[in-house]
C-alpha cells in the first residue's frame, strides 16, 4: 500500500543587503555637481610594425582611431616598442585629434648609444622627473614624458591619434613594433559640455553584498543640502543659524551647549553632579528646531556626531527627538565604548520639532559630550548654486540598496561640495620698461592682456575685467586692454579680474617709459659778433642753434660762452649744449668771430708833481675811417688837469680840439680830403693829451674815453656809415722825483 503527502516549504529571504556609500567629495572648479564613474579603456595601434629606414632621416607616423566619445580625464602611452640601434637618434611625438602635439621623449636626452625601446609614459609615474628612464630604456616600466600628457586633458578622445617617430640621423634603422593609449574619460552623458548638470568625479558605492542577489546595485538621488548652522539665501531661504534653535535643560541641570565653532559644529555637554554618590535622576540637554516646509515630498536631516563619555554610553546616551523631547531615540550603542561616532540620516516631516539630545540617566559618575558637525537639512529640492556662484553646490546624495526580495539597507548619505576657490591668473609681469627712441617720444605700447588672463573655471567671456588706464591716461578699453601711446614717465595701471564666483586677482603694473634718445644738436658753423661801444658783445643759444631737435622736445640750450670782450677779438670756439627733459644731452660747436670796431686807446703816463706829461692816444682797426669824435676825461682833477692836445697826426687834416674844462676835452675829425677814408696801422699815435700833474706823489687817476663814435666807408666808398667805436682808458700816475748822488773818489 502506498500513501502520499505534500509538504509545502517556504523559503524566505529576510537578510538586508549591505553596502558602503562613497566618501564625501569636494570638487574644485566643476561645471556642476554630479559624481560620475569614469571609463578607462586601452586602445592599441593596428598598423604596426612600421619600418624605420637606415637611410637618411625618415619620419614615420602610426595611427590609432578611437570610435568612442568622451572627454579625457587621464591618458597614458603604453607598450611603446621600438627596435632600433642607437636610440639616441630617435624623438617621439603624440598628436591628438584636436591637433595638440607634445614631445613624449627625445632619447638623445639620456640614452644615446643604447639599443631598443620598451617603456610606457605616465604623468603620475612617480619615479623621478624626465628623463628618469634607464638606459637601455627597455624595462617595460612607466616614466614621465618630456611634455606632460595632461596637455590633452579635457579634449575629446574621438578621432585619429598619431604617433610620430623621427630618426634624426643617418645609418641606424629599425622598426616601430607597438604602441597604445590608455585613456580614462567621462562619457557624453556625464560630460558637462554635453550635459550642464553633470561634472566628472570618481566615486561609487563599495562592498555591495547580498546573500541572495548576486549583483545588487545601489542607486542614488541628489537633493540640495542646506548645510551647517547658518542661514541660506538660495532655494527655500531656510535659516538654521544657532539663534533660530532652542536650547533647553530638563530638569534644570549643569549641562551646557558650546557654540564656539558654529556654524560648522556645536557641542552638547550633558549634566553631571561631579561625583558618584547615587545620582539625581535622569535629565537631558536639547537643541531643537522646527522642521520648515519646503519642496518636498522628502524631508530629512543628517549630521555627523562624535561622542565621548567618562561614564558609560548606557548612562549618558546621545540621540535625537522628532517631537520636542517627548521621545528620545538613541544613536549611541549602550554596549559600545566610551568613544563613538557616526553619521545619521533621519527622515522628518514639516512641523516636526527635531532636536539633538545629550541625555543622562543618573547625572553622576561622569558626563557625556557630543560634537555635531556637517549638519544638513533636505527639503526634497534639486541642488542649487550657492552664494551666486554657478560652480558652488552643496549636494546631499542619498544612496539606497534593495535586494530582489525587497529587503532594503538603511539609506546612506554622501555630501558632495563643489567650489571654485581658484582666483583667475594674470600671466604678466608687474613691472615693464619701454624705451622711447628712433625719433618717437610716445611709443605705442601693447598692453592687451586678453591672452595673459585666464581662469581655471570660468571662460574668458565670463570674467569681469577692469583696468584704470582709460580713466587715468586715456588709453585702452578699460577692460583687458590698456594699450596706447605713452610718453616718458612712470605709470601705475591696476588690472582687476573677477571670476563668476567672486574670486579676484589684481595686477599692479608699473610701466616706465624712458626717453633713451639724446637730442640732435645743430649749430651754425660760423657766427660773427661785433663789440659795442662798451667793448662787449653777447650771444644767445638761439643765435647759435641751427635746427636742433629731440624726439620729446628740447627743454634747455646753453652756451659755453655767451659774453665777449676785447680779449676775445678774433675766433672763439663756442659749444652749444642741448638737453631734453630726461637729461639726455648733445652738443655742437660753432666758431665765433669777434670784431672790435675802431678802438681808441688812451695810454698810461706818469711823472713827478708839477710835470707836464703826454698821454698818447693810439688806434686799432682804423681802416677807411671818415670821421670820429670822443671825449677824454680825467676822473680826479686833484691829480692832473688838461692843458690841451698836441702832436696830432699830420694825416688828420681838419682835427678839432675843444677843452671843455680842466678835466675834459672833446676831439673830433672829419675827412674832407679826396679820396675819402683814412687808414692807420694798429698802435699808431694819432695825438697826445698834454696834462699837468698837480697832485702829490703816489696819486693816480684814470683818463677815460666816452661818447665815442666813428664812421667808415662802406665797401670802399664813397658812402660811409657809423661803425662800433670803443674807447680804452689809461692811467695817469704821480711818481717820486729821481735823486742823483755824486760820489768822488
Amino acid at each position: 500500500n502506498t500513501s502520499t503527502c505534500t509538504q509545502v516549504i517556504y523559503i524566505k529571504d529576510s537578510t538586508v543587503p549591505t553596502f558602503t556609500a562613497p566618501a564625501d567629495a569636494t570638487l574644485d572648479c566643476p561645471d556642476s555637481y554630479v559624481v560620475a564613474n569614469q571609463v578607462c579603456t586601452t586602445y592599441v595601434s593596428s598598423d604596426v610594425p612600421m619600418a624605420i629606414s637606415p637611410v637618411g632621416t625618415p619620419v614615420i607616423i602610426s595611427e590609432i582611431f578611437i570610435p568612442d566619445a568622451g572627454k579625457i580625464l587621464d591618458i597614458n602611452v603604453v607598450n611603446l616598442g621600438i627596435e632600433h640601434t642607437w636610440v639616441g637618434d630617435l624623438s617621439v611625438f603624440l598628436t591628438s585629434p584636436d591637433g595638440t602635439t607634445i614631445e613624449l621623449v627625445d632619447f638623445a636626452d639620456a640614452c644615446g648609444s643604447s639599443n631598443n625601446v620598451e617603456i610606457n609614459f605616465d604623468d603620475e609615474a612617480g619615479n623621478g622627473a624626465y628623463p628618469a628612464f634607464p638606459c637601455p630604456p627597455n624595462d617595460q616600466m612607466s616614466y614621465e614624458p618630456k611634455v606632460p600628457l595632461s596637455s590633452f586633458y579635457q579634449e575629446q578622445i574621438f578621432g585619429t591619434w598619431f604617433l610620430t617617430v623621427i630618426d634624426n640621423a643617418d645609418e641606424d634603422g629599425g622598426n616601430l613594433i607597438s604602441w597604445g593609449l590608455q585613456i580614462c574619460y567621462v562619457t557624453p552623458a556625464d560630460d558637462p559640455s554635453s550635459n550642464p548638470s553633470v561634472a566628472a568625479l570618481t566615486g561609487d558605492v563599495t562592498d555591495e553584498s547580498d546573500n541572495c542577489d548576486p549583483n545588487p546595485q545601489a542607486f542614488f538621488v541628489d537633493f540640495h543640502a542646506y548645510k551647517d548652522f547658518t542661514s541660506h539665501a538660495e532655494g527655500g531661504m531656510f535659516d538654521f543659524s544657532t539663534g533660530t534653535w532652542s536650547y533647553s535643560e530638563t530638569p534644570g541641570n549643569n549641562g551646557f551647549i558650546d557654540l564656539t565653532n558654529a556654524p560648522n559644529s556645536i557641542v552638547l555637554v550633558g549634566p553631571d553632579d561631579g561625583g558618584c554618590s547615587g545620582g539625581s535622576g535622569s535629565a537631558q540637554n536639547m537643541f531643537s528646531h522646527v522642521i520648515p516646509t519646503g519642496t518636498g515630498p522628502i524631508y530629512a536631516v543628517a549630521f555627523d556626531w562624535s561622542y565621548t563619555t567618562t561614564d558609560g554610553p548606557s548612562f549618558d546616551p546621545f540621540g535625537y527627538t522628532l517631537d520636542g523631547g517627548t521621545t528620545f531615540i538613541s544613536l549611541t550603542d549602550d554596549g559600545g565604548g566610551q568613544v563613538q561616532s557616526g553619521r545619521a540620516l533621519i527622515y522628518v516631516s514639516p512641523g516636526d520639532v527635531f532636536g539633538f539630545i545629550q541625555s543622562s540617566i543618573d547625572q553622576t559618575c561622569g558626563l557625556g559630550q557630543t560634537t555635531i558637525s556637517n549638519f544638513v537639512f533636505i527639503d526634497g529640492g534639486c541642488p542649487l548654486p550657492v552664494d551666486g556662484c554657478p560652480r558652488k553646490y552643496c549636494v546631499a546624495r542619498i544612496w539606497s540598496l534593495s535586494d530582489d526580495c525587497g529587503n532594503a539597507a538603511a539609506d546612506q548619505l554622501q555630501i558632495i561640495r563643489t567650489q571654485d576657490e581658484t582666483a583667475p591668473v594674470i600671466d604678466f609681469p608687474s613691472t615693464m620698461t619701454v624705451l622711447a627712441d628712433n625719433g618717437i617720444c610716445a611709443p605705442f605700447i601693447d598692453l592687451d592682456l586678453s591672452q595673459e588672463i585666464s581662469d581655471a573655471c570660468s571662460a574668458f567671456g565670463d570674467l569681469v575685467i577692469t583696468n584704470d588706464a582709460l580713466m587715468n591716461f586715456g588709453n585702452g578699453n578699460g577692460t583687458f586692454d590698456a594699450s596706447g601711446f605713452y610718453s616718458p614717465g612712470t605709470y601705475n595701471i591696476l588690472f582687476e579680474v573677477t571670476d563668476e564666483c567672486g574670486n579676484v586677482t589684481t595686477l599692479n603694473l608699473t610701466l616706465e617709459v624712458i626717453d633713451a634718445q639724446a637730442p640732435f644738436a645743430v649749430c651754425h658753423p660760423n657766427i660773427t659778433v661785433q663789440l659795442d661801444n662798451n667793448g662787449e658783445a653777447s650771444l644767445t643759444p638761439a643765435n647759435v642753434d641751427n635746427g636742433s631737435s629731440d624726439n620729446c622736445g628740447i627743454t634747455s640750450m646753453t652756451l659755453s660762452q655767451s659774453m665777449f670782450t676785447v680779449d676775445d677779438i678774433g675766433q672763439v670756439p663756442v659749444t652749444l649744449t642741448v638737453e631734453d627733459a630726461a637729461g639726455n644731452n648733445n652738443a655742437c660747436t660753432t666758431i665765433v668771430t669777434v670784431l672790435g670796431g675802431v678802438i681808441f686807446d688812451a695810454g698810461d703816463a706818469g711823472g713827478t708833481p708839477g710835470d707836464m706829461i703826454m698821454v698818447p692816444v693810439t688806434v686799432e682797426n682804423f681802416t677807411d675811417i671818415t670821421s670820429f669824435q670822443f671825449d677824454m676825461e680825467i676822473t680826479d682833477g686833484t691829480v692832473a688837469t688838461i692843458v690841451g692836445v698836441q702832436d696830432v697826426h699830420p694825416d688828420l687834416i681838419g682835427f678839432l680840439t675843444t677843452v671843455n674844462s680842466s678835466t675834459s676835452v672833446t676831439v673830433s675829425w672829419f675827412d674832407a680830403t679826396v679820396p675819402f677814408g683814412q687808414t692807420f696801422s694798429d698802435g699808431t699815435v694819432i695825438f697826445n693829451l698834454k696834462v699837468m700833474l698837480v697832485g702829490v706823489v703816489g696819486a693816480s687817476t684814470p683818463v677815460v674815453l666816452t661818447n665815442e663814435s666813428s664812421s667808415q666807408l662802406v665797401n670802399g666808398g664813397p658812402a660811409s656809415a657809423i661803425v662800433p667805436t670803443l674807447g680804452l682808458a689809461g692811467t695817469i700816475s704821480i711818481l717820486n722825483a729821481g735823486i742823483t748822488h755824486n760820489i768822488n773818489g
